[in-house]
C-alpha cells in the first residue's frame, strides 16, 4: 500500500470511530483520563463523558448519515408522524435533537410522534 491510499484507509477508521464513540478527540479522552487518574482497569465508558450531557441538536446530513435514510424519506416520514419533527433554529436553519433521533432508532418501526409541539 502507498502512502495515499494507507492515509485514506486510516482517516476513514478515524472518522468511523469518531462517529461511534462520540464527540471526544483522542487526545482529549487521554487528558481528561490522565487528570482523573484512570488506571489501566478502568474501561473508558465509565470515564469518557459524564451521563448529564446536554441534548445535542444535529444538523441534517447528520441525521442523514446516522439513519441511513435519504432527505426525501426522512421529510415524508416527518409528515407521516413517524420521524421526529425538526426545531426551527433560525430563519433558514433547522435541526434534530440527538435524543429524539436515538429514540428513533432504537425502535424505528414503531415509533410515533407525541401530539405536543416543542
Amino acid at each position: 500500500m502507498h502512502f495515499g491510499a494507507l492515509y485514506s484507509h486510516y482517516k476513514r477508521l478515524f472518522s468511523l470511530a469518531w462517529h461511534c464513540f462520540g464527540t471526544l478527540a483522542p487526545t482529549d479522552l487521554a487528558s481528561q483520563m490522565y487528570r482523573r487518574g484512570v488506571t489501566g482497569t478502568q474501561t473508558i465508558q465509565d470515564n469518557a463523558m459524564p451521563t448529564d450531557t446536554p441534548d445535542r441538536i444535529l444538523r441534517l446530513n447528520a441525521v442523514l448519515d446516522r439513519t441511513g435514510l435519504s432527505r426525501s424519506t426522512l421529510y415524508r416520514k416527518v409528515d407521516e408522524g413517524t420521524f421526529p419533527r425538526q426545531l426551527k433554529l433560525n430563519t433558514r436553519c433547522t435541526g434534530w435533537r440527538e435524543s429524539a433521533i436515538n429514540d428513533w432508532m432504537n425502535n424505528p418501526m414503531f415509533y410515533q410522534v407525541s401530539d405536543t409541539r416543542e
